[in-house]
């Protein structure tokens, strides 16, 4: 029998009761470190710093009376578009008073320690829907919310790993069509939490319209029976679509004014896919064989946060023989499907072994179609790991004996477990004393060398006093005006500044002041490479 609690109270105070288990384990995993320096970052690189300069600047531009979606804070004097950017404009304005109060860095660090919880959450609810088993769905929360996928991600990347949202409107579509919801209701939830993926990862927003058609399409095809309850949902998810269109209308104008104004990708899908042995071959976040394999995993494309395909070979066949000996019951057999698709898409556009291309995949053709091309298919792996977390959910949920079915899935996970020192996830960004004690003036534009993309830590620490010119890295990409320049990859591109002390000077002091700049700080420290967002 489903180990469904015996009433509504008690089912919700089990519900509160996961939440707090879910993020109360993510709090004591990623623990932040004590005693640390002012400007201390979950995470490495830069895209943290570009996350935490977001959060500040959507209240800070509120409350200066600036424009929301255009900045000359960077790449001054023209500027940046900051619609296309990964601006997590959604956390932002509800995180608003907490960042006025406590700082964005507060409030970075806190979403990022709750992202793994809350995230798990969403697809804990899902399960429990699905299965009315509490303790399965719990379980499937762990997987989700604790997946490479995640640990990955939890490197960086704050709107790739904050994707409660997305197990959220399964939930909503699950229950609407056990429940019988009306479809205004339907239409309201999804509405709401579709608007709020978006202001939270655009790209996942997109995705996930792609992928719940793609979910949709599997239950049509492998379980007929369930026809009839997609159509009754067809109305309440399209409008769901159209009334989140509507809430971020504002949004999309501004990115649709500042389409094709201009800015050079660094990413690109084949780059960003998962490798086919990155299935059964442990990368170095890893614990068990993570640190033997990586001179083996390190020839995968793209880079760590984005490997979150590794499922172990253990949990691989688990999940095979799940199929297969369940294959009878229908939930089974549509998310093995499922999650089978979404693996294969995730290879990209083309199937690469060590890094090595072997043959084309299925999502060549749309990797060369307008917005699709921006997608990075590696991503693809939260809905995999979202439809395995359900699948483990109804399997341990189903009649039978239930105790060594929950040892065999721990002894799997136990080949998951994130490396030793990887909670130790926490990057210190010391403050050169120039930018914080008034030696340059307030409304300067300067030009930081070398770029190491700590720029945006630098100007968040000093309070927006200055401008950057010509550079400020916000996420994948630089202005195309800027990337035109002979020596742009000199300046701005870190494996080619050992060129920095040849470049033409005149040339440097046309660029000087081409920009407007009036400081340059030369700083004497570099930080490791970053993950595009």
């Amino acid at each position: 029998m489903p180990h469904r609690p015996a009433s509504k109270p008690a089912a919700f105070l089990f519900h509160i009761g996961a939440l707090l288990f879910l993020l109360a384990l993510g709090y004591a995993f990623f623990a932040p470190p004590r005693n640390a320096p002012p400007l201390t970052y979950f995470g490495v690189g830069g895209d943290p710093l570009s996350f935490i300069w977001f959060l500040n600047w959507w209240p800070f531009a509120a409350q200066h009376h600036l424009p929301l979606f255009h900045t000359s804070y960077v790449s001054a004097p023209f500027g940046q578009n900051l619609a296309w950017r990964t601006g997590v404009i959604g956390l932002a304005l509800l995180a608003a008073p907490f960042t006025l109060k406590f700082g964005a860095l507060a409030v970075y660090n806190t979403l990022m320690l709750a992202a793994p919880g809350l995230s798990g959450w969403g697809a804990y609810l899902a399960a429990y829907e699905l299965t009315a088993d509490a303790p399965a769905s719990l379980a499937a929360g762990l997987v989700f919310g604790f997946s490479n996928y995640m640990l990955g991600h939890l490197l960086g990347h704050l709107n790739l790993s904050l994707t409660f949202a997305i197990p959220f409107c399964l939930w909503a579509c699950i229950a609407a069509a056990k429940h019988g919801w009306s479809t205004r209701r339907l239409a309201l939830l999804l509405g709401l939490a579709l608007a709020f993926e978006f202001g939270v990862s655009q790209e996942l927003y997109a995705t996930l319209l792609i992928f719940g058609a793609l979910a949709a399409a599997t239950l049509y095809a492998l379980h007929p029976p369930a026809r009839a309850a997609l159509a009754r949902l067809l109305p309440g998810v399209s409008l769901g679509i159209g009334a989140s269109l509507v809430i971020l209308s504002p949004l999309i104008w501004q990115m649709l004014r500042g389409y094709a104004g201009g800015s050079h990708s660094v990413a690109a899908p084949a780059d960003f896919s998962v490798d086919l042995l990155g299935f059964i071959l442990p990368t170095p976040i890893t614990w068990l064989g993570g640190h033997w394999l990586a001179p083996l995993t390190n020839k995968f494309g793209g880079n760590t946060a984005e490997d979150g395909n590794y499922l172990s070979l253990p949990l691989l066949l688990l999940l095979v023989h799940i199929a297969r000996t369940h294959r009878a019951a229908p939930a089974v057999r549509v998310l093995a499907g499922f999650a089978a698709l979404a693996c294969l898409l995730a290879l990209g556009p083309y199937v690469h072994v060590l890094g090595a291309e072997i043959s084309t995949a299925p999502w060549l053709p749309a990797s060369v179609l307008p917005f699709l091309k921006s997608m990075l298919p590696a991503r693809f792996m939260l809905y995999a790991w979202l439809a395995i977390a359900l699948l483990l959910a109804c399997w341990l949920a189903a009649p039978g004996r239930k105790p060594p079915r929950y040892a065999l899935l721990a002894a799997c996970l136990v080949f998951i477990l994130p490396a030793r020192g990887y909670e130790r996830n926490w990057t210190r960004l010391p403050i050169p004393a120039v930018f914080t004690n008034g030696a340059i003036p307030p409304g300067s534009r300067i030009l930081i060398l070398p770029e190491n993309q700590v720029e945006m830590g630098y100007q968040y620490a000093a309070g927006l006093r200055f401008s950057l010119a010509a550079q400020g890295y916000l996420g994948t990409g630089a202005p195309a005006r800027l990337a035109r320049w002979p020596l742009y990859r000199a300046l701005f591109v870190q494996k080619y500044q050992a060129a920095l002390p040849r470049i033409n000077p005149p040339m440097l002091a046309a660029f000087l002041a081409q920009y407007g700049v009036q400081t340059v700080v030369v700083t004497g420290d570099f930080a490791p490479g970053h993950t595009p967002a």
